[in-house]
């Protein structure tokens, strides 16, 4: 059921409604037992962003390896929805997408890992490095959501994750050659695993950031145009 649930947020996504996905999804959400808030106040989320930052500050890749994993089902679902509908909060609503990164972690920190715990560990660093300018936890939590990933060998997620991690956290604190093969190597494991979507995200940043770190101009057009005409077809 679930499943058919996360189907439908897509749907409507990819229609050009972000508002019925969202309503979609927090009414899943309502239902399983997790309230999702529409609107909350900024200082409220820095006081939840800043718990958390505490909580998992002594966080480790070691750590993460035995972690206990999610076993709840509630809970389980509850994370494949929030998941699925991540995409339109990030288009809306900056606080939104902050809270929505916060209760995925929340919800890890309870429960256990998942495969989507690695998305919530790689927003929670999104949200430290474009909301609160915190550059070292924000790379810090970008290069855990990786641990967790490897620990499931999740490669359908590899491509959203890589996006985060690498289009927006390595990039502080790493050469820029090296997040560019990062989302190269996204890029391609998402055409591999059906995700067209975060395919050509990853392409559009690394052609981004190719650009930024001086390489061949005529690359990176044709590189560009092809994108286009791809896009154009899809």
């Amino acid at each position: 059921k679930i499943k058919a649930h996360e189907l439908m947020i897509s749907a409507l996504s990819w229609k050009g409604s972000a508002k019925g996905a969202m309503d979609h999804a927090t009414l899943v959400l309502d239902l399983l037992g997790f309230t999702f808030l529409l609107s909350t106040t900024s200082e409220r989320v820095s006081e939840i962003v800043s718990s958390l930052r505490s909580m998992t500050e002594t966080f480790t890749a070691d750590h993460l390896r035995i972690f206990p994993l999610m076993t709840d089902q509630v809970a389980l679902q509850a994370m494949k929805i929030m998941s699925a509908f991540h995409m339109q909060l990030s288009f809306s609503s900056t606080t939104m997408i902050q809270m929505l990164a916060c209760q995925m972690l929340q919800l890890t920190i309870k429960h256990g890992l998942c495969v989507e715990s690695a998305e919530a560990f790689a927003n929670f660093g999104y949200c430290l490095v474009t909301v609160f300018h915190n550059y070292e936890d924000g790379y810090r939590m970008g290069k855990l959501s990786l641990i967790i990933l490897d620990r499931f060998k999740a490669t359908n997620r590899v491509a959203k994750v890589y996006y985060l991690v690498y289009g927006f956290l390595a990039v502080w604190k790493e050469p820029l050659h090296a997040t560019i093969e990062g989302l190269k190597y996204a890029a391609h494991i998402g055409l591999v695993e059906g995700d067209c979507k975060y395919t050509r995200f990853n392409q559009m940043m690394m052609f981004r950031l190719m650009f930024m770190a001086g390489c061949n101009l005529s690359e990176v057009r044709d590189g560009l145009l092809q994108l286009c005409l791809d896009m154009l077809y899809e």
